[in-house]
């Protein structure tokens, strides 16, 4: 194998121009032909036992070379690469410009790391950003850490404001239930305002199991969407 050229292109690329020898390539159509020889049926022989020279003049001087290739190519392109030290990325794209009995000729592009140039790092300087962390601010962390954390405990005693309800209710208008005015097993936070106004404050004083006609007054942009 000899490398005939190695040019560098753009974008981090390299094409690299590999010829092998005439004996190389004896040697690749040889274990070509002892791959395939039990696919190619010749009168006369035994599948798998006709010479190459008869293959050879049945099907062409080329039979094999197609097959050999494919055998010679990875490691010529292999050892190529360790001789012309290229860290390469990823696979070449490979074109075979010639093949003969004297050998074989092939140009593989591939990528391969970029070379980096580092400027001038010693000495520079960098602000440094001060930070300053008021009580309010670690009140804030300490109370969305514990909120993240809780869990939910039943207890025994009214509704209070910053309590979690369970709840089950059906709102009427007119004495008509309306659409989405209904629900079961909602679990409500008392003051948290995501029902509409006066609601939630009703609920504080209720106990478990108790029943209760709450009126209260929707809002003139108020859309039914609990």
């Amino acid at each position: 194998m000899t490398v005939k050229s190695c040019e560098k292109l753009e974008k981090s690329r390299v094409a690299l121009t590999i010829e092998t020898s005439a004996e190389e390539f004896e040697a690749a159509v040889n274990k070509a032909y002892l791959k395939m020889r039990g696919k190619i049926n010749v009168p006369g022989f035994r599948v798998g036992k006709a010479p190459r020279k008869i293959i050879e003049k049945m099907y062409g001087a080329e039979v094999f070379y197609e097959e050999a290739v494919n055998i010679i190519l990875p490691d010529a392109y292999e050892a190529a690469v360790k001789e012309q030290e290229l860290e390469v990325v990823g696979y070449p794209q490979v074109e075979l410009e010639s093949c003969t009995k004297d050998g074989v000729v092939f140009k593989c592009t591939v990528a391969v790391y970029p070379e980096v140039k580092l400027g001038q790092y010693k000495g520079l300087e960098a602000p440094k950003a001060e930070v300053k962390v008021v009580a309010a601010d670690v009140n804030a962390r300490l109370k969305e850490m514990a909120d993240r954390n809780s869990r939910l405990v039943s207890v025994e005693r009214a509704v209070k404001k910053g309590d979690t309800a369970d709840i089950d209710f059906e709102g009427f208008d007119n004495g008509v239930a309306f659409d989405g005015g209904k629900g079961e097993n909602f679990d409500l936070e008392i003051g948290s305002g995501s029902f509409v106004p006066g609601f939630e404050d009703q609920l504080i004083g209720m106990k478990a199991g108790e029943e209760k006609d709450i009126d209260i007054t929707f809002p003139e942009n108020y859309t039914p969407e609990l």
